[in-house]
């Protein structure tokens, strides 16, 4: 239903502002402020580097294996990148949070800038449906609609994970 899909879509949005939040503050840890902007859009584009796993590999471990083998890949992926992501550490001392108050003004004055708050619109409205398109639709309609095999489908959707990926950059 639409109510679950909104649903569904916002603990997705919950989930992922979180590990991009965490990006951000190691970045702005550790390095000058100067590489902010350019630091994470390459994190970005590494981190979604991952949707190539989904497009012709997971379709063809799907293909010789099954859906069970391809959900166990990917569990012992994230159990992988987890272990990784634990034994980390940062050396350097957190600096101290900044007010909330200052928080929203800064937010707030950001917003009033006319082209961050046209980017932040359209980044709300594109780039949650151009993921659903290419995580949800894009495998069933090449395969159904077109006749496509899933490895074939998944060559357009590693060319679509491409282009989302370099075009930040």
């Amino acid at each position: 239903s639409l109510a679950a899909l909104v649903l569904s879509q916002g603990l997705l949005g919950v989930g992922c502002s979180g590990l991009w939040l965490a990006v951000c503050v190691h970045v702005a840890r550790t390095r000058p402020a100067s590489e902010f902007a350019w630091t994470t859009t390459v994190c970005a584009a590494l981190g979604s580097s991952g949707m190539f796993l989904t497009t012709t590999p997971l379709a063809l471990v799907v293909e010789g294996a099954g859906w069970r083998m391809a959900m166990a890949c990917i569990g012992a992926l994230t159990l992988a990148l987890l272990a990784l992501v634990l034994l980390a550490r940062e050396d350097r001392a957190p600096p101290a949070p900044p007010a909330a108050a200052a928080t929203l003004a800064s937010m707030a004055g950001l917003l009033r800038v006319p082209a961050i708050f046209a980017g932040a619109l359209l980044g709300l409205v594109s780039y949650g449906c151009l993921l659903a398109i290419r995580g949800l639709w894009v495998g069933p309609y090449l395969e159904e609609a077109q006749g496509l095999s899933p490895s074939a489908a998944g060559h357009v959707a590693f060319a679509v994970s491409a282009v989302m990926i370099a075009a930040p950059l």
